[in-house]
């Protein structure tokens, strides 16, 4: 939950920058609505972004997988051959 809290700050934060950044008081009242949809659109793209990272990471578990396979023979290896 506090993650959420945190990444809705700095998201929010984020688009204030990007959309409300000097503006006068009348003119910030349409961009509330753009600020809404920017919002979105930048949590979807962390979302995206997120997953795409996880799964780099599951991609690399093959390789994991066989070297830890070569050490273990390895080492069974040298278990038999070393008197």
């Amino acid at each position: 939950m506090t993650a959420a809290a945190n990444l809705l700050a700095f998201l929010g934060l984020t688009t204030t920058l990007l959309l409300v950044w000097r503006q006068s008081w009348p003119a910030r009242l349409p961009l509330f609505a753009a600020q809404s949809v920017l919002l979105a659109v930048l949590a979807a793209a962390l979302a995206v972004l997120e997953t795409a990272v996880a799964k780099l990471r599951l991609f690399r578990v093959p390789e994991l997988l066989a070297g830890s396979f070569a050490l273990a023979l390895l080492s069974v290896t040298a278990v038999f051959l070393v008197p």
